[in-house]
Protein backbone atom coordinates (compact mmCIF):
# COMPACT_ATOMS: atom_id res chain seq x y z
CA UNK A 1 0.00 0.00 0.00
CA UNK A 2 1.33 3.59 -0.83
CA UNK A 3 0.00 6.50 -0.08
CA UNK A 4 0.95 9.45 -3.12
CA UNK A 5 -0.73 13.02 -3.43
CA UNK A 6 -0.25 17.22 -3.19
CA UNK A 7 -1.08 18.71 -0.52
CA UNK A 8 -1.60 22.28 -0.35
CA UNK A 9 -1.65 23.64 3.11
CA UNK A 10 -1.78 27.22 4.77
CA UNK A 11 1.57 28.29 6.86
CA UNK A 12 1.00 30.92 9.19
CA UNK A 13 3.52 33.69 9.87
CA UNK A 14 5.71 32.79 12.73
CA UNK A 15 6.17 29.08 11.81
CA UNK A 16 8.94 27.26 10.59
CA UNK A 17 8.14 24.96 7.26
CA UNK A 18 9.78 21.79 9.11
CA UNK A 19 7.18 22.00 11.53
CA UNK A 20 4.39 22.58 9.41
CA UNK A 21 5.62 19.66 7.54
CA UNK A 22 5.89 17.02 10.68
CA UNK A 23 2.65 18.17 11.40
CA UNK A 24 1.17 17.19 9.04
CA UNK A 25 3.31 14.12 8.52
CA UNK A 26 2.29 13.04 12.16
CA UNK A 27 -1.52 13.81 11.61
CA UNK A 28 -1.16 11.39 8.50
CA UNK A 29 0.62 8.54 10.18
CA UNK A 30 -2.31 8.65 13.18
CA UNK A 31 -4.69 8.25 10.75
CA UNK A 32 -3.42 5.89 8.52
CA UNK A 33 -2.22 3.68 11.94
CA UNK A 34 -5.96 4.25 13.54
CA UNK A 35 -7.21 2.34 10.41
CA UNK A 36 -8.70 -1.14 11.50
CA UNK A 37 -6.04 -3.95 11.69
CA UNK A 38 -6.30 -7.29 9.71
CA UNK A 39 -7.24 -10.13 11.98
CA UNK A 40 -3.93 -12.09 12.99
CA UNK A 41 -3.95 -15.40 11.14
CA UNK A 42 -4.74 -18.55 12.93
CA UNK A 43 -2.45 -21.75 12.66
CA UNK A 44 -3.68 -25.40 13.73
CA UNK A 45 -1.68 -26.65 16.84
CA UNK A 46 -2.32 -30.07 18.28
CA UNK A 47 -2.34 -30.21 22.18
CA UNK A 48 -2.65 -32.55 24.40
CA UNK A 49 -6.05 -33.53 25.77
CA UNK A 50 -8.11 -35.77 27.05
CA UNK A 51 -10.63 -38.16 25.24
CA UNK A 52 -13.34 -40.10 26.64
CA UNK A 53 -12.89 -43.73 25.75
CA UNK A 54 -15.33 -46.57 26.12
CA UNK A 55 -12.44 -47.63 29.75
CA UNK A 56 -11.58 -44.35 30.78
CA UNK A 57 -10.19 -41.12 29.79
CA UNK A 58 -7.40 -41.30 26.82
CA UNK A 59 -4.32 -39.26 26.50
CA UNK A 60 -4.65 -37.65 22.73
CA UNK A 61 -3.68 -34.94 20.24
CA UNK A 62 -6.77 -32.32 19.97
CA UNK A 63 -6.27 -29.70 17.05
CA UNK A 64 -7.00 -26.22 18.16
CA UNK A 65 -6.72 -23.16 16.09
CA UNK A 66 -4.19 -20.75 17.85
CA UNK A 67 -3.89 -17.01 16.86
CA UNK A 68 -0.07 -16.60 15.45
CA UNK A 69 1.50 -13.97 17.93
CA UNK A 70 4.00 -12.59 15.37
CA UNK A 71 0.95 -10.49 13.91
CA UNK A 72 -0.14 -9.11 17.05
CA UNK A 73 0.09 -5.16 17.12
CA UNK A 74 2.19 -5.46 20.19
CA UNK A 75 4.75 -7.39 18.40
CA UNK A 76 4.62 -6.04 15.11
CA UNK A 77 4.29 -2.24 16.02
CA UNK A 78 2.45 0.26 13.51
CA UNK A 79 1.54 -0.54 9.71
CA UNK A 80 3.19 2.76 8.95
CA UNK A 81 6.41 3.63 10.89
CA UNK A 82 7.15 6.33 8.93
CA UNK A 83 6.14 8.49 6.13
CA UNK A 84 8.29 10.62 3.41
CA UNK A 85 6.74 13.76 3.19
CA UNK A 86 8.53 16.64 1.11
CA UNK A 87 8.63 20.30 0.88
CA UNK A 88 7.57 21.55 -2.77
CA UNK A 89 9.15 25.00 -2.33
CA UNK A 90 10.21 26.36 1.49
CA UNK A 91 8.82 29.54 2.73
CA UNK A 92 10.97 31.62 5.18
CA UNK A 93 9.44 31.80 9.14
CA UNK A 94 8.50 35.47 8.67
CA UNK A 95 6.10 34.42 5.40
CA UNK A 96 2.38 33.21 5.40
CA UNK A 97 0.81 31.30 2.78
CA UNK A 98 -0.03 28.56 0.84
CA UNK A 99 3.03 25.79 1.55
CA UNK A 100 3.44 22.99 -1.27
CA UNK A 101 4.13 19.45 0.41
CA UNK A 102 4.03 15.69 -1.27
CA UNK A 103 4.25 12.00 -0.14
CA UNK A 104 6.20 9.54 -1.93
CA UNK A 105 6.52 9.27 -5.69
CA UNK A 106 5.01 13.19 -5.97
CA UNK A 107 8.38 14.00 -4.54
CA UNK A 108 10.19 13.97 -8.48
CA UNK A 109 6.59 15.22 -9.97
CA UNK A 110 6.15 18.47 -8.12
CA UNK A 111 9.28 19.66 -9.62
CA UNK A 112 8.21 19.46 -12.97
Amino acid sequence: MALHGLFAVYKPAGVAWPRVRDAVETRLLAGLNSLQQRPPRQHVRFLPGFVEGEADKELTLVPTYLPVLADHLLVKGPRFPRLKVGAGHRLDVKSSGVFGLHCSWSVWQSHR
